[in-house]
């Protein structure tokens, strides 16, 4: 049995905190399809593993459908760790895989349909 809190202005914990709105730099993890039973067609899960700051070892991640077009959410993530363009009918699976283990400059923003804040960009990291 949970006790309600007394006082409504004491900021309470949400179980899993969501990583914060920024910029980070990251390494990427990899990418696979999820499925359960609330979402009915499958969708493609994307994580990046933060590698500095305040935030390192946390996961940023993003859900997005199962196409690749230079406007899919998917698309631009996949053309953002590239630094280029797909041409129509590309394969980028074998892409996709190489670009495991490489930085990004990873944005986490709410999305443009509201929810929770996943990655929206991804880029080469910046010059150090």
């Amino acid at each position: 049995m949970t006790v309600p809190n007394p006082n409504p202005f004491v900021w309470q914990a949400s179980g899993v905190e969501p990583l914060p709105n920024g910029a980070y730099l990251c390494e990427f993890v990899g990418m696979a399809v999820f499925a359960n039973e609330k979402v009915v067609d499958p969708r493609w899960r994307w994580v990046w593993r933060v590698t500095s700051g305040s935030q390192s070892g946390r996961e940023a991640t993003a859900l997005t459908d199962c196409r690749l077009t230079a406007q899919t959410h998917a698309g631009r993530l996949v053309t953002g760790m590239a630094g280029r363009q797909m041409a129509p009918g590309e394969d980028v699976s074998a892409l996709i895989e190489s670009l495991k283990n490489k930085r990004y400059m990873v944005t986490v923003a709410i999305g443009p349909k509201g929810g929770k804040a996943s990655v929206q960009t991804v880029s080469a990291p910046p010059e150090m």
